[in-house]
Protein backbone atom coordinates (compact mmCIF):
# COMPACT_ATOMS: atom_id res chain seq x y z
CA UNK A 1 0.00 0.00 0.00
CA UNK A 2 1.01 3.44 -1.21
CA UNK A 3 1.87 6.24 1.38
CA UNK A 4 2.42 9.69 1.02
CA UNK A 5 4.63 12.48 2.04
CA UNK A 6 4.08 16.30 0.86
CA UNK A 7 5.96 19.24 -0.03
CA UNK A 8 2.79 21.23 1.08
CA UNK A 9 3.83 25.07 0.10
CA UNK A 10 5.15 23.45 -2.92
CA UNK A 11 1.85 21.88 -3.56
CA UNK A 12 0.29 25.46 -2.08
CA UNK A 13 2.25 27.24 -4.82
CA UNK A 14 1.21 25.56 -8.04
CA UNK A 15 -2.22 26.37 -7.75
CA UNK A 16 -3.05 29.58 -8.27
CA UNK A 17 -5.93 30.23 -5.93
CA UNK A 18 -3.91 28.63 -3.20
CA UNK A 19 -0.73 30.89 -4.17
CA UNK A 20 -3.02 33.70 -3.72
CA UNK A 21 -3.76 33.45 -0.18
CA UNK A 22 -0.29 32.56 0.38
CA UNK A 23 0.87 35.78 -0.91
CA UNK A 24 -1.68 37.87 0.81
CA UNK A 25 -0.48 36.28 4.19
CA UNK A 26 -3.26 34.67 5.48
CA UNK A 27 -1.24 31.12 5.74
CA UNK A 28 -4.27 29.32 8.34
CA UNK A 29 -6.57 30.03 5.00
CA UNK A 30 -4.09 28.27 2.66
CA UNK A 31 -3.30 25.55 4.84
CA UNK A 32 -6.59 24.51 5.09
CA UNK A 33 -7.19 24.65 1.19
CA UNK A 34 -3.99 22.33 0.75
CA UNK A 35 -5.38 20.10 3.50
CA UNK A 36 -8.88 20.23 1.64
CA UNK A 37 -6.68 19.56 -2.24
CA UNK A 38 -5.32 16.67 -0.52
CA UNK A 39 -8.48 14.85 0.37
CA UNK A 40 -9.66 15.34 -2.62
CA UNK A 41 -6.51 13.90 -4.79
CA UNK A 42 -5.74 11.40 -2.67
CA UNK A 43 -7.93 7.87 -2.54
CA UNK A 44 -9.27 6.61 0.49
CA UNK A 45 -7.36 3.76 0.87
CA UNK A 46 -4.17 5.44 1.75
CA UNK A 47 -2.75 4.85 5.03
CA UNK A 48 -0.39 7.43 5.53
CA UNK A 49 -0.40 11.10 4.69
CA UNK A 50 2.73 13.43 5.77
CA UNK A 51 1.89 17.12 4.84
CA UNK A 52 5.03 18.92 5.66
CA UNK A 53 5.17 22.43 5.99
CA UNK A 54 8.47 25.38 6.99
CA UNK A 55 6.98 26.40 10.06
CA UNK A 56 7.80 30.38 9.28
CA UNK A 57 5.43 32.85 11.75
CA UNK A 58 5.38 30.45 14.07
CA UNK A 59 2.69 28.02 12.74
CA UNK A 60 3.90 24.75 14.13
CA UNK A 61 2.03 25.48 17.01
CA UNK A 62 -1.18 24.71 15.12
CA UNK A 63 -2.86 21.94 15.01
CA UNK A 64 -4.20 20.93 11.47
CA UNK A 65 -4.17 17.23 11.91
CA UNK A 66 -7.07 15.58 10.19
CA UNK A 67 -7.52 11.83 11.02
CA UNK A 68 -6.18 11.09 7.37
CA UNK A 69 -3.24 13.60 7.38
CA UNK A 70 -0.59 14.34 9.97
CA UNK A 71 1.08 17.71 9.66
CA UNK A 72 4.57 18.28 10.13
CA UNK A 73 5.83 22.10 10.50
CA UNK A 74 9.63 22.43 10.56
CA UNK A 75 11.42 24.22 13.12
CA UNK A 76 14.96 26.48 12.43
CA UNK A 77 16.98 25.24 11.45
CA UNK A 78 15.55 22.66 9.82
CA UNK A 79 13.60 22.76 6.70
CA UNK A 80 10.59 21.07 4.96
CA UNK A 81 12.80 19.86 3.14
CA UNK A 82 14.90 18.16 5.17
CA UNK A 83 12.17 16.40 7.35
CA UNK A 84 10.85 14.98 4.32
CA UNK A 85 14.86 13.68 3.23
CA UNK A 86 14.77 12.41 6.50
CA UNK A 87 11.21 10.49 6.46
CA UNK A 88 12.66 8.93 3.75
CA UNK A 89 16.00 7.56 4.66
CA UNK A 90 14.36 6.30 7.75
CA UNK A 91 12.00 4.40 6.26
CA UNK A 92 12.18 0.89 6.37
CA UNK A 93 10.06 0.46 3.03
CA UNK A 94 10.76 3.63 1.52
CA UNK A 95 9.14 2.16 -1.98
CA UNK A 96 5.91 2.24 -0.40
CA UNK A 97 6.36 5.60 -0.30
CA UNK A 98 4.67 8.65 -2.61
CA UNK A 99 6.83 11.95 -2.23
CA UNK A 100 5.28 14.76 -3.54
CA UNK A 101 7.40 18.07 -4.46
CA UNK A 102 8.65 20.12 -6.92
CA UNK A 103 12.08 20.43 -5.44
CA UNK A 104 14.50 18.08 -7.80
CA UNK A 105 16.88 17.81 -4.80
CA UNK A 106 13.85 15.82 -2.68
CA UNK A 107 12.96 13.88 -5.83
CA UNK A 108 16.53 12.96 -6.29
CA UNK A 109 16.46 11.43 -2.76
CA UNK A 110 12.95 9.54 -2.89
CA UNK A 111 14.62 7.70 -6.25
CA UNK A 112 17.74 6.95 -4.63
CA UNK A 113 15.64 5.35 -1.71
CA UNK A 114 13.41 3.87 -4.43
CA UNK A 115 10.65 5.72 -3.73
CA UNK A 116 7.79 7.18 -6.16
CA UNK A 117 7.87 10.84 -6.71
CA UNK A 118 5.75 13.48 -8.56
CA UNK A 119 5.91 16.92 -8.86
CA UNK A 120 3.48 19.16 -7.29
CA UNK A 121 1.82 19.61 -10.95
CA UNK A 122 1.62 16.40 -11.37
CA UNK A 123 0.08 15.34 -8.66
CA UNK A 124 -2.72 18.28 -8.69
CA UNK A 125 -3.39 16.99 -12.30
CA UNK A 126 -3.74 13.77 -10.71
CA UNK A 127 -6.79 14.85 -8.88
CA UNK A 128 -8.30 16.50 -11.95
CA UNK A 129 -8.27 13.46 -13.70
CA UNK A 130 -10.04 12.29 -10.77
CA UNK A 131 -12.50 14.78 -10.82
CA UNK A 132 -12.98 14.31 -14.59
CA UNK A 133 -13.95 10.91 -13.86
CA UNK A 134 -16.70 12.02 -11.01
CA UNK A 135 -18.20 13.90 -13.78
CA UNK A 136 -19.23 11.18 -16.57
CA UNK A 137 -21.76 9.86 -14.21
CA UNK A 138 -23.64 12.80 -14.62
CA UNK A 139 -24.32 14.83 -17.91
CA UNK A 140 -22.34 18.26 -18.86
CA UNK A 141 -24.50 21.24 -18.35
CA UNK A 142 -23.73 23.95 -20.97
CA UNK A 143 -23.86 27.49 -19.96
CA UNK A 144 -26.00 29.36 -22.32
CA UNK A 145 -26.23 32.89 -21.49
CA UNK A 146 -30.01 33.22 -23.20
CA UNK A 147 -31.00 31.24 -20.35
CA UNK A 148 -30.43 33.29 -17.77
CA UNK A 149 -32.81 36.22 -19.31
CA UNK A 150 -36.07 37.05 -17.92
CA UNK A 151 -37.67 37.09 -21.25
CA UNK A 152 -36.53 33.87 -22.24
CA UNK A 153 -37.65 31.57 -19.53
CA UNK A 154 -41.47 33.33 -19.49
CA UNK A 155 -41.28 32.44 -23.31
CA UNK A 156 -41.21 28.95 -22.52
CA UNK A 157 -43.28 28.44 -19.26
CA UNK A 158 -46.03 30.94 -21.91
CA UNK A 159 -45.38 27.84 -24.43
CA UNK A 160 -45.90 25.11 -21.49
CA UNK A 161 -49.33 26.61 -20.82
CA UNK A 162 -50.39 26.92 -24.20
CA UNK A 163 -50.06 23.47 -24.91
CA UNK A 164 -51.47 22.27 -21.67
CA UNK A 165 -55.04 24.28 -22.73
Amino acid sequence: MKNYIIDGYNVGFADNTIAGWISRGDIDRAIQMIINKIESIIPDNISKIILVLDGKHGYYNKNFNTYRIKVIFSRKPETADDIIRSVIRHEKKPEDWIVVSSDSEIKNTAQDMRAQSLNASEFLRSGKKKSKDLTKQEPEIKYDPEMNDLNYWLEQFRNKDSENE
